[in-house]
């Protein structure tokens, strides 16, 4: 199966992203038998294009491609997080005979059906940075599990609180749609309330830091008592940073959560937030490109319990799931060493 070519290594930058397609339409034609193809094409979906995690991910994909010939990547994804949007791209990629699509799911119908509709057409599907449903692609490769990256956000959170760790909590999250944020939500309720800490309300922000700005806002106005936030994106957490700093509530309210340091940098150094938990999105984006190679070339299936990749090592697979594993804590002793 591996080809002897020239590397192509493009990236596709889409502006005009069209509407995605209504249930009950016809499915996606087959790929032409007749197409004449100079390389083995994979396609890498992120959940919002220019989000700074996205573009990370994507440097590593690229540098996972290093040295492999005969492949070709096409990035791209919605500018705002539009599941109808994600689903057009996948659809188109399809169309055009991609060989494998790795789509970071939003937990949407209709990313999940246009994954599936891709896989009828013969094409490869990984699910990058969360699960997916079964049936929707072939692996998935995520941070973490979702207790261990829950129980990482608590016990930060228990840390930076200090002394009689109790009270209220509020949750900043994506959307309310995102399946894999609703399991995260209730495996971080669950773990706070083993804590002693009760979680009071949960405001979406549609990964959107100017309304995770308004949100924690009006959280803080809404619970008197409110002893901290936990925000579950980057977006999510600087905007709640920029609201807690412009009010004055920095040594009322514990912020912590999702974010990388290039993020949360000068809210951890000026003392909004503390401390923050996430991981390498290079390191993710180089193993899912990683993991997508093997499969493309045929030096990876179903059943195989290990991958090697390239300067991470070996990798556990588990269930189809292959895991990065490596969940970072970011604080005012470390955070300047990262450069993410």
């Amino acid at each position: 199966m591996p080809r002897r070519c020239a590397i192509v290594l493009t990236l596709w930058i889409v502006s005009g992203l069209m509407t995605g397609c209504g249930e009950g339409e016809p499915p996606l034609p087959p790929r032409p038998a007749t197409k004449a193809k100079t390389a083995t094409t994979i396609c890498l979906l992120a959940g919002q294009k220019g989000a700074p995690y996205f573009t990370h991910a994507a440097e590593g994909a690229l540098e996972a491609m290093e040295n492999t010939g005969g492949i070709e990547l096409k990035y791209d994804g919605p500018k705002d997080i539009s599941p109808a949007k994600a689903a057009t791209i996948i659809e188109k990629w399809t169309q055009e005979g991609a060989d494998l699509i790795a789509v970071s799911p939003d937990g949407s119908k209709a990313v999940a059906d246009a994954m599936r509709s891709a896989r009828e057409n013969g094409v490869r599907v990984i699910a990058w940075g969360a699960t997916s449903q079964a049936d929707t692609s072939d692996f998935c490769v995520t941070p973490a599990g979702t207790q261990r990256i829950a129980s990482a956000i608590v016990e930060t959170l228990i840390k930076d609180l200090g002394a009689a760790p109790n009270g209220e909590v509020a949750v900043i999250t994506t959307t309310m749609e995102d399946s894999n944020r609703l399991a995260l939500i209730e495996a971080t309720k669950a773990r706070l309330q083993q804590a002693g800490l009760n979680v009071v309300d949960v405001k979406p922000c549609n990964d959107n830091s100017g309304l995770a700005g308004q949100a924690a806002k009006t959280l803080i106005d809404s619970h008197p008592k409110l002893r901290a936030i936990i925000a579950l994106s980057p977006a999510a957490l600087t905007g709640a940073g920029q609201t807690i700093r412009r009010i004055g509530k920095t040594s009322k309210i514990c912020l912590t959560g999702l974010a990388g340091p290039g993020e949360v940098r000068t809210y951890i150094m000026d003392g909004t937030v503390k401390s923050a938990v996430f991981w390498n999105p290079k390191d993710l984006g180089y193993l899912t490109m990683k993991l997508a190679i093997a499969l493309v070339k045929g030096k990876f299936n179903s059943g195989d319990k290990s991958l090697q990749a390239g300067r991470l090592g070996t990798r556990t697979v588990t269930d189809d799931a292959l895991l990065l594993g490596d969940i970072l804590i970011f604080n005012k002793d470390n955070v300047n060493k990262f450069d993410f």
